[in-house]
């Protein structure tokens, strides 16, 4: 989908910043955006240490958790974790069994238990708490229990303690327990709110080693999986752990963590997003597929075979997941786009044949593709439950609290909710949501927006930035991987990928600084652009794949923006691919009368650059042309111009801004806006046919292809100024394509054999124009097809009317052709035309004009 770019203001403190921290402006920029507005500010972020984080005294509750797990520690009870069946639950479980077995006397007596998603779901359940009861006098939970009231209650009547630690947010009441951690009570002094279960837990962690005098920080490659698979914002404390947890995954001590790396050969140093894409999604797949468990059981493996078979399993889990969420994706779109709900302000899609597990992942994709709020719905014994995402601008939990009636259950916050309803609501639940949706929501809100932080030029692209750019990280929500604009012509593509549909390209700003880049899945929408002469892009730079010492950008997006609307940019944008008339094709100058041609000796005195058979025209042509001057360039067709204004305007720095195009075809309003451009100086450079009698001097002619009159040529000429430049930069494969366009449009006696007789060949009297055409085709005589069939006009083979050609019967006697005028003509232009075409080939032809016209 076509994305509405937001980019933000440049401002005055940019510069200070820059100054004050010797960075790049541009990095200066990105911590602006991201908030940071001072220069301590800045010191911290970019050198964030396990000492700034925050005390964890001040969580409420966090000294009565304490004071109950040393007691329990001490007098040998048993003690249950409980978590949440997601990567920040089961993180969370691993971090405080480890610890605590650390710490407990027998480390059998530290047990956890995590509920299976599809029977149980999320949260305390009263069955579970009653058989950990039998074993267990303290539980811990992690990741959830902040609003189990009535389990609370429940596991406070049999006897069982309970310490909550959570990070969800609280009701108006909280459940009995023992203690209740969660940052965003609201009596927490806490100064952060926005940790990760895994990160509160970690908080206790922290609290238990200042009581025994531990140093826990070995276990934060956990936190930081888990805080980062939760999509919490990475900043304050979350972004210390995680930065300080990605350090630590280099050198894990959890064997689990090991082979999980290993199998998805991951590389250090680690980012952010090998959590998030890689080692997330694979805890998260058993978690979805019902068998939770397995991800702490490898998290919190001991022995190293076993934790490679359990990296395997979750791995096969992941792979199981990812086929199941593709099928349930292909169906919920085919569903989608048959009914044309894609269209509707809401897409709510529903079926029986669902796991439930992974309905989550494809709302967010269905969300990707169309941004439509969402909800798929996966329906078990007249059941249905959902998984919902939003767009920006829309709070889905405010949404589904006016259609509650409608739902058995909902719950979840802006922009993602989980419900359940009867599957006899779901199309009422679908046409009341619509309702909501589009009473809160404008047509400019269904479009999706790129936030960009800043526009740059190529030249800012540098390892220092690459290396400033490393301390912004980690990234991930709110710190969001920075998105770049620059502008420029794409002056090379090529595909990669085992099924070429990524791109790799280089970008040319038009101050001539080139960049590689790379846009995944981008190849097919490139070969569809137009403009390929002015492009913006929205990109990340990187280390070069090739040099890493160098620096390549990956594209997020990319849009045409023409500066100016003429025939020009109408043409070059709007109207390509072209879809030419013949007339476009043919040669230009041969039938075009050039007047008197005056003598050499009234020419000016110029300069002959002599670039015959150059390899690389364009490339010649970027190191010898001035883009400040006038210069005119011959092409001899009007398709030929077109092409060749094409490809200057894309390789030439900022080409697009002063090339244009003239030949014989242009229209009067063409040819008058033509005439203003050059007066107003928005145009220098020219790509014609060359028989434009354009009224100016030119201080450099471009000769790009060969030519066979000598009009032509002393035209020409008679246009550089004096002192000015003549090019020559035609070579054998343009004269062997002129070659064959004289053969072509001029026919010998051979080929007006082979055409007659594919006229008669069928005996068929008479044949249609479109009949002509298509016989001549196969014959490469398309384009002198008229040419022939005058000449067999006049020699009386056949006769033309405005509809067909009759087929005359064939003459007595054999005809002699040189009896046709329009033969004898051609036969003495083609011989005319082919001698000059060898002459400019010639290095004499230089030679001689050099000496006969004293040119320097």
């Amino acid at each position: 989908m076509k994305r509405k770019w937001l980019i933000k203001p440049y401002t005055d403190q940019v510069h200070y910043l820059s100054q004050e921290l010797g960075i790049c402006a541009v990095t200066a920029h990105l911590l602006l955006n991201r908030g940071i507005d001072s220069v301590e500010k800045a010191q911290r972020f970019l050198n964030g240490e396990y000492s700034h984080s925050h005390p964890p005294e001040l969580l409420p509750d966090m000294e009565k958790a304490i004071m109950r797990i040393s007691t329990a520690l001490a007098n040998k009870e048993s003690i249950t974790i409980y978590g949440d069946y997601d990567v920040d639950g089961q993180t969370a479980v691993a971090l405080l069994v480890e610890v605590l077995r650390s710490l407990a006397a027998d480390p059998d007596l530290i047990h956890y238990y995590i509920p299976n998603r599809m029977v149980e779901g999320y949260g305390l359940h009263c069955d579970a708490l009653k058989n950990i009861s039998q074993v267990s006098s303290l539980v811990i939970t992690v990741d959830c229990g902040i609003a189990s009231i009535e389990a609370a209650r429940y596991a406070r009547s049999l006897g069982l303690d309970l310490i909550i630690t959570d990070h969800h947010e609280p009701g108006s009441e909280l459940p009995e327990a023992i203690a209740v951690i969660n940052p965003k009570r609201s009596d927490s002094r806490y100064p952060f709110p926005y940790l990760a279960g895994v990160g509160v837990a970690f908080k206790l962690v922290q609290a238990l080693g200042s009581l025994y005098g531990k140093d826990y920080r070995h276990w934060l490659d956990l936190v930081a999986l888990g805080t980062v698979a939760d999509l919490v914002p990475l900043v304050d404390e979350n972004r210390i752990f995680v930065k300080l947890g990605l350090q630590q995954l280099e050198n894990t001590a959890s064997l689990g963590l090991k082979a999980l790396a290993q199998i998805c050969a991951l590389k250090a140093p680690y980012k952010a997003a090998d959590l998030g894409f890689k080692l997330g999604p694979r805890l998260n797949a058993v978690g979805r597929m019902g068998e939770s468990q397995r991800g702490v059981e490898l998290l919190l493996s001991s022995d190293w075979q076993h934790a490679q078979r359990m990296a395997e399993i979750l791995d096969q889990e992941n792979r199981l997941r990812q086929q199941t969420e593709s099928d349930i994706l292909a169906e919920a779109v085919a569903m989608i786009e048959t009914n044309g709900w894609h269209q509707d302000p809401v897409i709510v899609a529903a079926s029986e044949h669902w796991h439930p597990g992974v309905i989550g992942i494809v709302a967010s994709r269905i969300v990707e593709r169309y941004y439509r709020p969402t909800i798929i719905i996966a329906i078990e014994n007249g059941i249905g439950r959902g998984s919902a995402r939003s767009i920006a601008g829309f709070n889905l939990y405010t949404g589904l609290s006016q259609v509650k009636h409608l739902l058995l259950e909902f719950g979840g916050h802006e922009m993602a909710a989980g419900l359940s309803v009867a599957a006899e609501n779901i199309t009422l639940l679908r046409q009341a949501f619509s309702k909501v949706v589009s009473s809160s929501l404008k047509p400019e809100d269904f479009v999706p927006k790129l936030q960009i932080d800043c526009e740059v030029d190529i030249s800012e692209m540098t390892p220092q930035l690459l290396a400033e750019l490393a301390l912004l990280e980690p990234y991930g929500m709110g710190n969001p991987t920075p998105v770049l604009k620059v502008t420029g012509s794409v002056i090379s593509t090529r595909a990669m990928g085992a099924d070429g549909e990524h791109l790799r390209c280089q970008i040319q700003d038009s101050f001539g600084h080139i960049i590689e880049a790379v846009g995944f899945g981008m190849y097919q929408a490139m070969q569809e652009e137009n403009a390929r002469e002015r492009l913006s892009f929205a990109v990340y730079p990187q280390p070069g794949y090739y040099d890493s010492h160098s620096v390549e950008l990956v594209v997020r997006d990319f849009r045409a923006e023409p500066e100016s609307d003429n025939y020009i940019t109408d043409w070059m944008f709007k109207r390509f691919p072209w879809q030419l008339p013949r007339q476009f094709d043919q040669v230009s100058h041969w039938h075009n009368a050039f007047g008197n041609i005056p003598g050499l000796s009234e020419y000016n005195v110029y300069n002959i650059i002599d670039c015959r058979n150059v390899w690389d025209k364009i490339g010649k042509l970027k190191k010898i042309l001035d883009p400040s001057k006038r210069v005119m360039i011959y092409a001899a067709s009007p398709a030929r111009v077109l092409n060749l204004c094409r490809q200057l305007r894309i390789a030439i720095p900022n080409g697009y801004s002063f090339i244009g195009f003239e030949h014989e075809l242009l229209t009067q309003s063409e040819r008058a806006e033509l005439v203003t451009l050059l007066t107003q100086k928005r145009i220098r450079w020219v790509v014609t046919t060359g028989i434009w009698q354009s009224k100016h001097q030119w201080d450099q002619v471009v000769v790009c292809d060969p030519f066979c009159e000598p009009g032509l040529w002393y035209n020409l000429c008679d246009q550089v100024s004096d002192g000015g430049e003549l090019v020559l930069l035609y070579g054998k494969e343009d004269c062997n394509w002129m070659q064959c366009k004289i053969r072509a449009n001029f026919p010998d006696r051979e080929d007006l054999a082979r055409f007659y007789l594919a006229l008669t060949r069928k005996g068929q009297t008479e044949l249609t124009y479109e009949q002509v055409a298509a016989l001549a085709q196969p014959l490469a005589l398309g384009e002198c097809v008229e040419t022939m069939l005058d000449i067999f006009t006049e020699l009386g083979l056949i006769a033309k009317n405005e509809q067909s050609v009759k087929i005359m019967p064939k003459p007595a006697c054999k005809l002699d052709l040189t009896s046709s005028v329009r033969y004898n003509n051609g036969i003495i232009k083609r011989k005319q035309y082919l001698t000059y075409l060898q002459d400019c080939l010639e290095r004499g032809f230089i030679d001689g004009l050099k000496s006969e016209n004293s040119c320097n």
